[in-house]
């Protein structure tokens, strides 16, 4: 059969009765059947591949107009495309694919919701998604296929207020005026931890990070047994100037500044100050026959301790301002008793601290050396000295010598 054609105003073919099973208009093709076709069991119009009524439908449309598609939908040719627009309940919402711009608009006065999962992998040369309104994702968003990511960036109120996961560098970057966590941020210019308001302030030095509670509040850092938990401080010359730090292998606490280890409480509460200025010395040998009616310096040729190196030439210089702990501890022998009194002193830049030791009750020169201990808490300035001085009157003998198991010490108390 060739050709049919019928005329008329209003032509009609009637395909089946009310009472006909499926009706089918069968498209034989050389290599592929197509048919148009009544499902009647299921009430829907059918244009499918193949020759029987039901076989790989492609489009279904059913007594309550809805219509399905069960393969792809291509509207143009290639890159020569058109519009397509999908509306909604109202003229102000829809789905556009603007073909001018090569943009999907999404345009709803109330927000749009996906309750499904957004895949943007960027081989279909999409790869970007502007986003002008509020959008409501209920499924999964995957942007990029695997590690072959896209960058992805959400904008604040301003163009330099945004949030960018940074495919290049692997980075998610928020730059912003701040960031809340828990609740809107309220303090500081930069992330605010907020678990309920406290009704506290925040000092301006310190408000980059601030971590608010209306009860008790702080922060955990957790490691593993064997190792350490540390809060750093560093500037552009080094990257750990100054620490606080925990070490779970022996259950110590350590403070460091300037790169060293200054303050360590070990796991029983013992607090040592390992850089704490101190020191140790006295006499390589004696100084024998001192002479009389004079301020005679002690000399101390060796240091058992000194910390910081602050000892040189028989004087101790103040490397900090505070109040110094100086004590020192004389032996002298022969003593002659016409001399009536032997007076030790510290000396520093500020002041003198000394004692009188008196011999005229004595009967005679004593056959052992007599000790003479002195100490103070002395108020020393940065670069202060101190040094130690004896005195005797103007008589007697110059018998009397500085054994060299005397002493000299101090420390810095606060």
């Amino acid at each position: 059969m060739g050709t049919i054609q019928i005329d008329g105003s209003t032509p009609k073919i009637t395909v089946g009765n009310a009472t006909a099973e499926d009706a089918t208009i069968l498209f034989d093709g050389n290599a592929q059947d197509f048919y148009i076709a009544l499902d009647d069991s299921a009430d829907d119009l059918l244009i499918g591949l193949g020759s029987t009524v039901g076989t790989t439908p492609i489009i279904a449309i059913d007594e309550n107009k809805l219509s399905t598609f069960s393969g792809a939908i291509t509207v143009g040719v290639d890159d020569a495309g058109h519009d397509v627009k999908f509306f909604g309940n109202t003229a102000s919402a829809y789905m556009l694919w603007d073909t001018s711009a090569d943009d999907l608009v999404l345009a709803g006065a109330a927000g749009i919701d996906l309750a499904g999962n957004i895949d943007v992998d960027g081989t279909a040369n999409l790869d970007v998604v502007d986003i002008d309104g509020a959008v409501q994702i209920d499924g999964t968003v995957t942007v990029g296929v695997d590690d072959t990511g896209l960058d992805v960036k959400f904008f604040g109120a301003t163009a330099s207020s945004y949030m960018l996961w940074d495919e290049s560098a692997d980075d998610l970057n928020l730059i912003a005026s701040g960031l809340g966590v828990g609740t809107a941020k309220d303090l500081g210019v930069g992330v605010h931890i907020r678990t309920a308001d406290s009704g506290a302030s925040v000092d301006g030095g310190a408000d980059e990070l601030v971590i608010e509670g209306s009860g008790h509040a702080g922060l955990s850092i957790l490691t593993g047994t064997s190792n350490y938990g540390s809060i750093n401080f560093g500037d552009s010359g080094d990257s750990v100037m100054g620490w606080l730090q925990y070490r779970h292998s022996d259950n110590s606490f350590s403070i460091g500044n300037n790169g060293a280890y200054t303050i360590k409480i070990d796991s029983a509460g013992a607090v040592t100050k390992p850089l704490q200025p101190a020191f140790l010395v006295q006499p390589s040998t004696g100084q024998s026959n001192i002479a009389i009616d004079s301020n005679v310096t002690v000399v101390w040729g060796t240091e058992v301790y000194d910390i910081n190196a602050d000892f040189a030439s028989n004087t101790f210089t103040a490397p900090v301002t505070g109040k110094y702990q100086i004590n020192v501890t004389l032996r002298i022998d022969n003593l002659d008793i016409d001399s009536t009194y032997y007076q030790p002193e510290i000396v520093t830049s500020n002041r003198s601290y000394s004692i009188i030791i008196t011999t005229g009750s004595l009967d005679a020169d004593p056959s052992l050396g007599m000790p003479l201990a002195l100490s103070c808490l002395a108020d020393m300035d940065a670069s202060d000295t101190a040094y130690v001085r004896i005195n005797t009157p103007d008589a007697g003998a110059a018998q009397a010598d500085i054994h060299e198991d005397s002493r000299f010490s101090g420390y810095l108390a606060c």
